[in-house]
């Protein structure tokens, strides 16, 4: 009897579009193959976790933390990678405010906070030393500078060469986000002052289907017990 040959699953797509289909077996080997090249992920609170591609904040992509509690968020979203041993830097972030960061769960002792300069030509230069950043650190927090298209993709660019995460508080402005966060608070935990708040955080951005959302204490009941 003759054998009628079977057709793969790619088989069935169409030539053009066989190179945009990813079967499991690709998916694993293409993200085992970020991992070996150091473009794998850092540890992401639980939390959140459900909200990133990856379950983790990866390397090589661009974060936005906004709404009405963008660095409370920013705080939350990195302070697992810094007590795992990655190195943050902040940007022309004064007002950040390390306690709060500490409060959160981020290890000061691996955060470094730099500044561009004042007056004028503050975005140029926020702009190169952003890219200087991303070669040196994991994580890089800033505001993002106001710059042409082109020259915010040669940043994504040279984030994704690195290995860096780039993240921007606030409007991302021109960049292209891989995953924007954006906090809504629901309620405030008082005694003498505000403790606590909890918050709704919904993602968005170019990796993340539909807008997964969660619900969230910030900080963490135990966030400064792990120092």
């Amino acid at each position: 009897m003759a054998r009628i040959p079977v057709a793969s699953p790619a088989d069935l797509v169409p030539a053009r579009l066989r190179d945009r289909v990813t079967t499991a077996g690709r998916l694993a080997a293409d993200v085992a193959a970020l991992d070996d090249a150091g473009l794998g992920t850092l540890p992401a609170p639980v939390a959140l976790a459900p909200l990133l591609p990856r379950g983790g904040v990866e390397r090589g992509r661009v974060y936005a933390c906004g709404g009405d509690a963008p660095l409370s968020l920013l705080w939350t979203l990195v302070a697992p990678a810094t007590r795992e041993g990655s190195w943050l830097v902040l940007l022309d972030m004064d007002h950040a405010g390390l306690l709060a960061a500490h409060e959160n769960g981020v290890a000061l002792e691996r955060t470094v906070c730099v500044s561009s300069g004042e007056g004028p030509g503050r975005d140029e230069r926020r702009l190169r030393v952003l890219g200087t950043l991303l070669d040196g650190f994991d994580v890089v927090v800033a505001e993002a500078p106001a710059c042409a298209d082109a020259e915010a993709r040669r940043l994504v660019s040279r984030a994704r060469a690195a290995g860096a995460v780039l993240v921007f508080t606030g409007a991302p402005g021109v960049f292209a986000v891989d995953v924007s966060l954006r906090a809504r608070t629901r309620s405030w935990d008082f005694d003498l002052h505000a403790r606590a708040r909890t918050v709704e955080v919904r993602a968005t951005g170019r990796r993340v289907h539909g807008s997964p959302m969660c619900v969230l204490q910030m900080p963490a009941a135990d966030a400064s017990r792990h120092h």
